[in-house]
């Protein structure tokens, strides 16, 4: 049994992973050999599980009143789950290869006049994944006209070391890319 959930991590790698704040636990690791067996059922079975069941936007749920605190002066969006503050308003043009991404979080410390602006790790860029929304799959009001396409983690791969891991906020997939690509930033401080 444990071979087939590493075989299955090992696969959904290399699929769209839909994820979030309720199942992060399950990104993907690392795992090395082959069964030719287990490797098609897998994938097989992960083609099922990453397509999943879409429901129309008016009869899902969405995020809980009172989650967001939102600082139009600073520009901000506090989490109270997660008790991060977020950069509210994004670029709709600007994108950045990986380590451009990390330099354009750090130069707002000196902007803004504020410390601790970073890159967000996978787990936290998830957490603002709203499911019950596609393109962008993210709140809205906290979050006002995000792009619907990847947003770079500060997470990198450990099944390539040339790639990291973004969220595209057009369905909220969690995937990975060459740190060359360009994406979007969405910088956070704690």
């Amino acid at each position: 049994m444990l071979r087939s959930l590493r075989t299955l991590n090992k696969v959904t790698q290399h699929n769209s992973v839909k994820l979030s704040s309720k199942n992060i636990d399950r990104i993907p690791t690392p795992w090395i050999g082959d069964d030719p067996m287990i490797s098609h059922f897998v994938r097989v079975l992960g083609a099922i599980v990453v397509v999943g069941i879409s429901l129309p936007q008016s009869t899902r749920a969405s995020v809980p009143a009172g989650r967001y605190v939102l600082d139009s002066v600073g520009g901000t969006v506090y989490d109270t789950k997660t008790k991060l503050t977020w950069q509210q308003i994004v670029s709709q043009s600007s994108t950045y290869a990986w380590t451009d991404a990390q330099n354009h979080c750090t130069l707002l410390n000196v902007s803004r006049g504020e410390s601790g602006w970073r890159l967000p790790t996978l787990k936290e860029l998830v957490s603002i994944v709203e499911d019950a929304r596609i393109s962008p799959s993210i709140d809205p009001t906290a979050f006002p006209s995000t792009p619907g396409h990847g947003f770079w983690s500060l997470s990198r791969s450990h099944a390539n070391s040339a790639n990291a891991w973004y969220v595209d906020f057009n369905g909220g997939s969690a995937l990975t890319s060459a740190m060359s690509t360009a994406f979007s930033v969405r910088c956070v401080r704690p």
